[in-house]
């Protein structure tokens, strides 16, 4: 909560309606100072919040709050590390029965500028819905990172169920694909993970097996690159083409078809607006 965010806040247009007014300064001339207002929200953060927001202000939330410290499962904090792992009994019970769910990195929920969320969802057809089963707060964004928030959440779900996690490729049941994103960060700390489970397989052999990747990011950046417009829907179809080559000889030669397309499109702008084609970087 800042001032800004308490000023816009649905609450607050609520308590001034009830008192026919439209602002604080309305309700009261004192409410007219700001600065009043700013102390009055510190104030409140401090006596919620004696130790602060980050580590230490979780550890003390579970001391006193018994569903915080249902919730969380397990809390790691050195020098350079922080790393939170949320979920219920009853959500890694759930997740334990899949055969597959998805990791994904969320920027969008915190406002700590080092604070990243790391979230393991399914998909639910019966409800048509996506939910969250596993939500892990980090500081970690490295392949080293990744491998230890694996390892932690496996670890955590064997703890809390009772039951080892298993993979399909190497024990013959368990879950049989992780749905991650095209990021090599991520697939390195699993590929880490499944290795040290398995060493008689390369880390690519135990990826090959395993990871399924989300074509929504993949599908978002071509739109990013070329846009929405009409004109270029046969251009962004065979961007798309490179999901489903069937070869690596196939795959070259639709980026060698791509590329020529591409070059040749910029050329063509440049002669409409008056430039000179040797300009084309």
């Amino acid at each position: 909560m800042t001032t800004s965010t308490f000023l816009k806040s649905p609450g607050l247009q609520q308590f001034c309606h009830e008192n026919n007014a439209f602002t604080l300064a309305d309700v009261h001339q004192s409410l007219n100072n700001t600065d009043r207002v700013t102390a009055i929200i510190q104030r409140q953060k401090l006596l919620h919040f004696p130790e602060g927001q980050h580590y230490n202000g979780v550890a003390f939330e579970m001391q006193i709050n018994p569903q915080i410290k249902e919730y969380i499962q397990a809390k790691y904090q050195d020098e350079s590390e922080f790393m939170l792992i949320c979920a219920l009994k009853e959500q890694l019970e759930l997740l334990i029965t899949l055969k597959s769910f998805e990791v994904d990195m969320s920027y969008k929920r915190l406002k700590a500028a080092k604070l990243n969320e790391v979230v393991f969802t399914t998909y639910l057809p019966n409800h048509g819905k996506i939910i969250t089963l596993v939500r892990v707060f980090t500081n970690q964004e490295t392949p080293i990172g990744y491998y230890r928030l694996f390892k932690r959440v496996f670890q955590v779900i064997a703890n809390v169920t009772g039951q080892s996690v298993h993979f399909s490729h190497i024990h013959q049941e368990g879950f049989q694909g992780i749905v991650c994103d095209m990021d090599n960060k991520q697939t390195s700390g699993l590929g880490k993970y499944l290795y040290e489970l398995d060493p008689s397989r390369t880390t690519e052999e135990h990826l090959r097996s395993t990871i399924v990747f989300c074509q929504v990011h993949f599908h978002r950046n071509i739109t990013k690159a070329v846009g929405n417009h009409p004109n270029q829907h046969g251009i962004r179809q065979r961007m798309a083409g490179l999901l489903t080559c069937k070869s690596m000889e196939d795959y070259y030669k639709l980026l060698d078809l791509l590329q020529g397309e591409y070059w040749l499109h910029m050329r063509l702008i440049m002669s409409f607006t008056g430039h000179n084609t040797s300009e084309i970087q």
